[in-house]
Parts: C-alpha cells; sequence; structure tokens
C-alpha cells in the first residue's frame, strides 16, 4: 500500500471557497472546489436604522448583502469570528467587535459591551440559517430585528470531476464549515452512489452540531475543530495528515514483512552458497592508479594558494543559499501572520479616536453636574450654618451637625470622581498617541521597516485586486515608501491603467464563461446561411438554447476545448483555462472576445502583484542578512 496525493474537497461558496482554496494550495496540499452552497442575495426594502445601536452578523455573505442596502457605517457591528471582522472593517464599518468563536460567545460579546436600553440590534442573517442567536439576544433583554438578506441554494448534482475524484479514492478530507452544507453533502453522496467509498474519506466539521450531522454516513474518521475557526480547522487538517502518512508507513512496513515471510514460507529448496569471484586486478594497473593518484594530489597541493580562497568563498556561500532557502519561508510565514495583525490592529486607532471623544463628552457633563452639585452644596451649608446659630442646642443641633458632616463627604467623593474622570482621560491620551506613533512609524525610512511596510502594502493591494475594488489608494500607499524603481515601473506599466475600475473578481469571470459556453459549443455546429431561411430559424432557436458535453476533455474540437477550461476553471486555475481557449477557430473566439480580454486583465494584474511581493521579500532578505 503506497501513499496516495492527499486531495481535499473545499465545499465552501464564492470568495471564501476560493480564497480556502488558494491557501492549502500555498502549503502544499491538492484541492478540488466543490461548492455544496449558491448564495443568492434577496430583495429587501431599505432599512431605517434610527433606533440601531448595533449590527450583528454570523457571516461575511451577510455582510457583502448589507453593503447593498446603504448602512449606516458609523454604527458598531458584531462579528462572530475574526474573519469577517475583518470583511467589515475593509467595507468601511469604523467600530467592529469580533467574538472569534460561535453564537454563544458572540452573545455573551453583545451582552458585556451594551446596554438594552440604548437601542435594538438588526441582525443580519440568511434565510435558512438556525435562528437560535436571535433567541439568546432576545432572551437577555435586547429589542432584535432578524432580516433576512440572502438565502443558500443547494446544488443538484455533484460535478464529474469530483464523482470521478471520489470513486477513484483520490479525496481523502472533506472540510464542512455548517449543518446545510453536511446535509447537501449527503444528499449528493447518495445520489451519486458514493456511499462505499465514504469510508476512506476524513471529514473535519467546524462545530459538534455538523459532526453529528455528518455521522449519518460511515466515514473513515469525523473530526471537530477545538475551535469554530478556520485556523482551528487548518490545524486539525495538518494533524490528521500525518497521522494518514504514519498509517500508510506503517500499513507498507507490515506488507513487507508479510512478503519476506512468504517468500521464506514458500522456499522449501536447500540454499547452496555461491562463491563470488573475486576481481583480480594486475600489477601494471596497480602501479598506473598509484600514479596517477599521487599526481593528482601532488597537483592539488602545489596550486593550494589558487584554489583555497575560492573554495572559501565557494562552500560558504553554497551552505547560506540554503539557510537564505529556509529562512525567506520563515519569513514569507511570519509576513503572513503580520499582514493579518495590520489588518486587525490598524481600526483600532478610529476606535480609540471615537473612544476618548466619547469619554471627553462625558466628562464634561460630569465636571458641569459636580459644578452645579458644589453650589448647591454650597448653599446647604449657608442654610445650615444659619440655622444652627438661631436654634437651641440639642438634638437638632448634632442632627445639623451630621448633616453638614455628609455634606463634606459629598464633596470630597465628587472631587475624587472627578480626579479619576481626568485621569482616565490622560491616559486615553497617551495610548492613543502611542498608537499613532506606531502607525507612523511605518512611513520611517530605516531598511526593515520599509521592506515589512511594503510586504503589508502589497498584501493590501492583492486584497482589492482579489475583491474587485478599485485600488488608486493603495497605489498611493506603495509609492509613498521608497519600494524601488523597479517596483514603481511594474506599477505603472501593469496595474496603474485599471486602478481606477478595479479588476473583474475570479468568481464573476468563471460565472460569466459559464454562461456563454453553451453559444460557443453550439455556434461551432451551425453553419450560417443567409439564404437558407430554414437555418435561419434554427440558428434563431440555437442561440436562445445551448447544450454541450462537459465531460469531453480529450480531442482538439471546440467541445473538448471548453471542457478543458471549464475543468481549469473549476480548480482556479484562470490563466490554463485561458491559454487553452486561445487554440479556438477565430469563429468561436469572436464570441469569447470579450471574456479573454478580461480575464487576461486578471492574469496580469495577480502576476504584477507576484512580482511586486518577490522584489519586497528579496529586500527584506537583503536587510536581515
Amino acid at each position: 500500500m503506497t501513499k496516495k496525493e492527499q486531495v481535499v474537497l473545499v465545499t465552501r461558496p464564492d470568495e471564501e471557497g476560493l480564497a480556502l482554496a488558494n491557501q492549502l494550495k500555498t502549503v502544499g496540499k491538492k484541492i478540488l472546489l466543490e461548492p455544496m452552497l449558491i448564495v443568492e442575495n434577496l430583495p429587501v426594502k431599505d432599512l431605517s436604522y434610527d433606533k440601531t445601536q448595533a449590527y450583528v452578523i454570523t457571516s461575511a455573505n451577510s455582510i457583502k448583502a448589507l453593503l447593498n442596502l446603504r448602512p449606516d457605517l458609523e454604527i458598531p457591528l458584531f462579528a462572530v469570528g475574526n474573519a469577517s471582522a475583518i470583511s467589515a472593517r475593509k467595507s468601511g464599518f469604523k467600530t467592529v467587535y469580533s467574538a472569534d468563536g460561535d453564537a454563544d460567545d458572540l452573545a455573551k460579546l453583545v451582552d458585556d459591551v451594551l446596554n438594552p436600553s440604548e437601542g435594538d440590534l438588526l441582525y443580519i442573517s440568511g434565510k435558512t440559517q438556525s435562528g437560535n442567536l436571535f433567541k439568546k439576544l432576545s432572551s437577555l433583554g435586547f429589542g432584535c430585528r432578524e432580516v433576512f438578506v440572502y438565502e443558500t441554494i443547494p446544488r443538484k448534482s455533484l460535478s464529474p470531476e469530483t464523482v470521478a475524484a471520489i470513486k477513484n479514492d483520490q479525496v481523502d478530507t472533506i472540510l464542512l464549515y455548517s449543518s446545510k452544507t453536511a446535509e447537501v453533502l449527503i444528499k449528493l453522496v447518495r445520489k451519486s452512489r458514493l456511499v462505499r467509498q465514504c469510508k476512506k474519506i476524513t471529514i473535519i466539521c467546524l462545530s459538534k452540531g455538523i459532526a453529528n450531522v455528518a455521522k449519518s454516513l460511515n466515514w473513515y474518521n469525523v473530526l471537530v475543530s477545538d475551535k469554530p475557526t478556520q485556523e482551528g480547522m487548518l490545524g486539525l487538517l495538518e494533524k490528521s495528515t500525518a497521522k494518514q502518512t504514519q498509517h500508510v508507513s506503517m500499513e507498507n512496513n507490515k506488507n513487507s514483512d508479510i512478503k519476506s515471510n512468504n517468500d521464506s514460507l514458500t522456499d522449501n529448496s536447500v540454499n547452496v552458497a555461491t562463491p563470488i569471484p573475486k576481481k583480480k586486478y594486475s600489477l601494471k594497473a596497480i602501479i598506473y592508479s598509484g600514479l596517477v593518484g599521487a599526481f593528482i594530489v601532488s597537483a592539488g597541493l602545489a596550486t593550494s594558494d589558487l584554489w583555497t580562497p575560492r573554495l572559501h568563498k565557494i562552500v560558504p556561500f553554497l551552505q547560506s543559499q540554503n539557510i537564505t532557502e529556509k529562512n525567506i519561508s520563515l519569513l514569507v510565514q511570519r509576513l503572513e501572520k503580520l499582514e493579518l495583525q495590520t489588518l486587525n490592529n490598524i481600526p483600532r486607532l478610529e476606535e480609540l479616536e471615537e473612544e476618548k471623544n466619547r469619554l471627553t463628552d462625558q466628562a464634561k457633563e460630569t465636571l458641569d453636574r459636580i459644578g452645579a452639585l458644589e453650589k448647591s452644596i454650597g448653599k446647604a451649608k449657608k442654610v445650615v450654618s444659619s440655622i444652627e446659630a438661631q436654634i437651641l442646642p440639642g438634638n437638632s443641633k448634632q442632627g445639623l451637625t451630621k448633616l453638614i458632616e455628609r455634606l463634606d463627604e459629598i464633596e470630597k467623593d465628587t472631587n475624587t470622581e472627578a480626579s479619576k474622570t481626568e485621569k482616565n482621560i490622560g491616559a486615553l491620551e497617551k495610548k492613543l498617541e502611542n498608537y499613532r506613533n506606531e502607525r507612523l512609524a511605518i512611513g520611517k525610512t530605516n531598511g526593515n521597516t520599509v521592506a515589512r511596510a511594503f510586504l503589508v502594502g502589497v498584501g493590501q493591494l492583492r486584497l482589492a485586486i482579489k475583491t474587485g475594488k478599485p485600488f488608486v489608494e493603495e497605489l498611493k500607499s506603495l509609492e509613498a515608501i521608497n519600494i524601488g524603481e523597479e517596483a514603481k515601473d511594474i506599477i505603472e506599466k501593469k496595474l496603474r491603467d485599471e486602478s481606477t475600475k478595479g479588476i473583474t473578481k475570479f468568481s464573476e469571470i468563471r460565472l460569466s464563461f459559464q454562461r456563454i459556453a453553451g453559444k460557443v459549443v453550439s455556434n461551432s455546429k451551425i453553419e450560417i446561411d443567409e439564404e437558407d431561411l430554414v437555418t435561419q430559424i434554427f440558428s434563431r432557436i440555437s442561440d436562445s438554447v445551448t447544450w454541450r458535453k462537459t465531460s469531453q476533455l480529450i480531442g482538439t474540437g471546440v467541445e473538448a476545448i471548453v471542457a478543458r477550461a471549464e475543468e481549469n476553471l473549476m480548480q482556479g486555475d484562470l490563466e490554463s483555462a485561458t491559454n487553452e481557449l486561445e487554440n479556438l477557430e477565430p469563429k468561436a473566439k469572436l464570441i469569447l472576445g470579450d471574456w479573454l480580454q478580461v480575464a487576461k486583465k486578471h492574469i496580469a494584474a495577480n502576476k504584477a502583484v507576484s512580482s511586486l511581493q518577490n522584489i519586497a521579500i528579496s529586500q527584506l532578505v537583503d536587510v536581515e542578512r
């Protein structure tokens, strides 16, 4: 039994699935992208945000749909995980909180930060999502409005590529992020008659609830992430891969032992040792070899002053080359973490500004109230003193004395509270100043900081291109630091022209190809004759009804080329799909003209970003040497 190449089946839809697939590719995994659900936005009338104190979301799909409803970006947003929180911050929301967990963690975070009396919560969700979070928030006393902004439509069948991969035992692991995804997967597996192959596949689930749904089939193993985050899922995937590798190694050793035992048991003949003939060397050959060896050694010693210095230079270089490759790999991992940390920390500056303004206003109100209270206390003292002078000694006088003492205590407490408020404002101002200094430090010109800022800027540029947004500001940020002439030349020649409009997203390119592919194939089958009325009618019908085979991958015909291109797109390989389509005949390429132009722009932009990243890594390696 030999270890087969591991294939991970990614079931997430749209950009989330594509981003996860690319992340797994970078760590050496072979992936198969097979979304179980199709996300479609629902028509929602304009919402009123007057009484809303916060938005609550449980997926990145909710953020995308909410942006179409012209939300008030000043209202705080509470997200269930870090990925959704980062997406919200990039979309323009000023104050974002992340529960970094599940629905229970999100409800607890909302309860800790907000007060039910200050307004309602707007829960933005999908139509088929569980209502547990809505019930929990309501039970905590919050007025909660639930608005369905999208729905998920189950896929009706598995793609031929996925069916073939599961049948051939190529799929080792499937990642499941929701209960509905698990239900659709099980239904399609049964529909495709692949239940028997499930015994060789490991399922990794985001939560126990998803695992309970998945266990309706008999899998090789069902694993649940310790924490309901993508990082926890990927960590579990690495552990699962290591265990499977160890299992296969043990099986190989076991099979090897069984084979050797069988060989020894079936061999009943007497083993006779066959002497190995010794090679005989002539005396003349031995003498010649000795002379040649002595000559080489003598020549080496005689010229040692010439080659020894060069050897000292070459050997460290070869060693340092291996060390440098390892350092680059470690630097790339560290820089990815640094990029995420930077995206998480930068928005905190705006949050601190808002918090400072809120506390300043609160402090002013408190000081005004303290001033009014001091005036009232002064008047009360005067009144008490005047009364004390007119009354007889006794219990009444003692009561007035106690009243004066109580007023003195209130005055002290008031002064103490004012002092605390001023100290809190001072501490917050120091914290704010520190964050300003940290942000300004990015613009300094020392090599290490500039190289890191360059890499972070490239990461933000890649994100803007991936999401189809304009990236003028990202280019300005890169040009503001010392990135070098080569990088500036790449920006000017390959990215500047598209920066105002943005680059079309890969998911939209793939979807538009699926819409036009049938027309390309059907038009290649029909030769239109303007004088033939029957042919014109048939052509008109073929334009409205498209048909093609998606499993015909072999050959040089239009149908085979389109099928291969579509398979490449399913794998996330746009460049290979474009290269395939360049082989089409001119008539078919004419139909795909606009699509090919958009695809080539997408490929060129991503290559340009990769070149910028390589330059940034080289600068950072040179600095750290």
